[in-house]
């Protein structure tokens, strides 16, 4: 029963939020590699608040962003569905060039065939099939996809990365607005 598991500690989050980014980064190896045969450079990623935007693609920042709630409240293969969505927004953006043009406009739904992905956005969390399973169940999970795609992968899973205290960083927008107009 859910209520006899220990509650989850700060660092079982924290480590959570670390082998989340991780496996992100591996997963966009992945579909990058096998969809668009590497013609997209690894951006940032990141985790946001809230439940109105499952995910975003941040073209100024090169960075994209899955929902917390997403990443806690739905199955990997929903947060992989939301990820490839961004990665076409990501392509659509730095490869095919979408100045002007509607945000899921005719670049946007080449880049989803591209994917293999339908270019209509589908709104709305939809939920895990075990919800009670916790965050160490959650961690067990994605520690297993990670190693899944490390061996698909082989050598190109090999990530270098610098982390300086935390595993994450919330920085407020004001700062982004502050930052780019020095």
């Amino acid at each position: 029963m859910a209520q006899d598991r220990p509650a989850a500690t700060i660092a079982d989050y924290e480590q959570l939020l670390e082998v989340a980014l991780h496996t992100l980064h591996l997963e966009f190896d992945h579909i990058n590699r096998d969809h668009l045969h590497g013609a997209l450079l690894p951006p940032g990623f990141a985790l946001h608040d809230g439940t109105s935007r499952l995910g975003y693609w941040h073209p100024g920042r090169r960075v994209i962003s899955v929902s917390m709630d997403l990443l806690l409240g739905d199955s990997w293969d929903r947060v992989v569905e939301v990820l490839t969505h961004e990665m076409a927004h990501h392509y659509a953006d730095e490869i095919l060039g979408t100045r002007g043009e509607p945000h899921h406009g005719p670049k946007f739904r080449h880049a989803c065939e591209l994917l293999g992905i339908s270019s209509h956005t589908s709104i709305g969390r939809r939920g895990r099939e075990d919800d009670t399973s916790g965050v160490a169940a959650r961690i067990d999970e994605l520690k297993s996809r990670h190693l899944a795609l490390v061996g698909l992968l082989g050598d190109a899973a090999q990530i270098e990365h610098l982390s300086l205290g935390r595993s994450f960083l919330r920085i407020p927008a004001e700062h982004y607005a502050l930052g780019s107009a020095l």
